[in-house]
């Protein structure tokens, strides 16, 4: 058991600077920026789609996009956890 000594203090954090909120908000404001137009896009094709009567046609890739994204994002997210547990189970114990 440690003594009370040789516990190293808790450091305090310091507020951010000024140039990491600049950065945030810059970086905000591209994937805002970015959403829009791939919300634009998105909603043109489905305007297009349903003045050409296939409507069903748009929503029926959509979706199979999206199935797909749930699938292969849950199956990476699955390698990656079992990736970190032999990671941890045979990696070095002491540095």
């Amino acid at each position: 058991m440690r003594s009370p000594s040789d516990v190293p203090s808790a450091r305090r954090l310091s507020r951010p600077s000024k140039r990491f909120w600049i950065s945030l908000g810059v970086v905000l404001l591209l994937v805002i920026i970015f959403s829009l137009r791939s919300l634009a896009v998105l909603w043109t094709d489905q305007m297009w789609f349903s003045q050409a009567g296939f409507g069903g046609v748009f929503t029926g890739i959509l979706w199979t996009k999206v199935g797909l994204a749930l699938v292969f994002g849950a199956l990476f997210a699955v390698v990656m956890w079992v990736n970190l547990i032999l990671a941890d189970r045979f990696g070095a114990r002491d540095l």
